[in-house]
């Protein structure tokens, strides 16, 4: 992953942190959770970034993460007829799981 990349999203990552702070949107875990919404607009370069992270995880983790998303995939897509988004915690939400 190049370094650029990785300080642009670093610097997003505090801007967004800083304003959000001003309006008082932070994560509380409300029941309207951000990390409950059923997202498909990641970009190619999101993606790559998602998975440069993931690939730097233990084995372990990964297994875990990878056993979540197995269990969100099948009650979102396959049990879900209706199409409705079933307000699940995202996979990758270590900090809701490690609770």
């Amino acid at each position: 992953m190049p370094t650029s990349i990785l300080i642009l999203y670093q610097s997003m990552d505090e801007i967004w942190n800083r304003i959000a702070a001003l309006y008082q949107f932070q994560c509380t875990g409300c029941e309207d959770n951000c990390c409950k919404s059923l997202f498909f607009h990641h970009t190619h370069v999101e993606k790559a970034y998602l998975r440069h992270g993931f690939d730097q995880l233990e084995p372990g983790r990964k297994n875990e993460i990878l056993s979540r998303a197995e269990d969100y995939c099948q009650k979102t897509f396959i049990e879900n007829e209706t199409g409705k988004s079933r307000k699940i915690m995202c996979p990758l939400n270590e900090k809701v799981f490690r609770q």
